[in-house]
């Protein structure tokens, strides 16, 4: 199965439409490969060329140089690419459920035969919002608003997620609860791209088990595996992902079960104990034997 995004060789140039400064490099060559259900963190400082890779991985800009394939074609609605950006809305005066009936509206704009949900009530307790749907937008704390953020991808329906600094106005004691919330997004199968200025926290926090670094337009760090507090610790043994798959020939499920002998079946579903791996290993296994998720979600152990 290809990857839900793979930038090879990738190079932007911007120039200054009045021509009184010389053209910028943003990026050049940059290769870049990321599947479904994972999540890569890009860090480096300001101008290092995150937003421009961010905007390529989205579809919003074409490479200057180089490809960029979506799961294996050139088409980025493949994938439906979401933008996930700091703050998404213009007028602090509207409510949550208003601000979400708004993009739900966007988003039936764009997809002919979507229906925008007339309750948001799932949604809302989903990301942790219930309670606050008529709260106005400017008097959220800042981790509420996010988690609107949050819930306005998740009615986008993306297979791609492209959050562009999105963590920068939260207060540090909030970064574990901001990468809960992503990280769930990438447990249901979204391949997330997070751009920060610093990694270490964030990842600390347990934002990504992979990390790539850019400076001045070009990899300084190659899909690093970082190691540090997440879910591949302790805690996570007490967890489950419980997968809903796709039917499967004989064979894949003898080459998934040899790699992952502890899943056991409950109904239609099948449960993976998190011991020792994150969500995006056990989808990354599913995909190299050929097996589908329709949907994942991590629960908590019975008993």
């Amino acid at each position: 199965m290809p990857p839900v995004l793979r930038c090879t060789a990738v190079g932007r140039r911007w120039s200054d439409p009045l021509g009184e400064r010389p053209p910028v490099d943003a990026l050049d060559g940059v290769d870049l490969a990321l599947g479904a259900g994972e999540l890569l963190c890009v860090e480096g400082p300001a101008g290092a060329g995150k937003s421009t890779l961010l905007m390529i991985a989205a579809g919003a800009v074409t490479p200057t140089r180089g490809t960029v394939r979506w799961a294996g074609t050139d088409d980025v609605g493949v994938v439906k690419p979401y933008r996930m950006r700091g703050r998404p809305w213009e007028y602090g005066a509207l409510t949550v459920r208003e601000a979400l009936r708004h993009h739900a509206d966007e988003v039936a704009q764009r997809e002919p035969g979507w229906s925008p949900p007339t309750r948001f009530v799932p949604l809302l307790r989903r990301v942790g919002l219930r309670g606050v749907a008529r709260e106005r937008l400017g008097a959220l704390a800042p981790i509420d608003a996010f988690r609107v953020v949050v819930a306005q991808a998740r009615l986008s329906r993306p297979g791609l997620l492209c959050a562009d600094d999105v963590l920068a106005a939260l207060p540090p004691a909030d970064l574990p609860t901001a990468v809960a919330l992503l990280r769930g997004l990438s447990a249901e199968g979204v391949a997330v791209l997070l751009a920060v200025r610093e990694a270490a926290p964030v990842v600390a926090a347990g934002a990504a088990w992979r990390c790539v670094r850019l400076e001045a337009g070009r990899l300084a760090r190659h899909d690093a595996v970082v190691a540090g507090p997440g879910p591949s610790v302790t805690p996570s043994g007490s967890r489950l992902l419980e997968l809903d798959v796709a039917p499967a020939t004989p064979a894949q499920w003898r080459r998934l079960v040899a790699t992952l002998p502890s899943m056991q079946g409950v109904g239609r579903r099948w449960r993976v104990p998190l011991e020792g791996r994150t969500p995006e290993q056990v989808l990354a296994r599913c995909r190299e034997v050929g097996v589908g998720v329709r949907g994942s979600q991590v629960v908590e152990r019975p008993g």
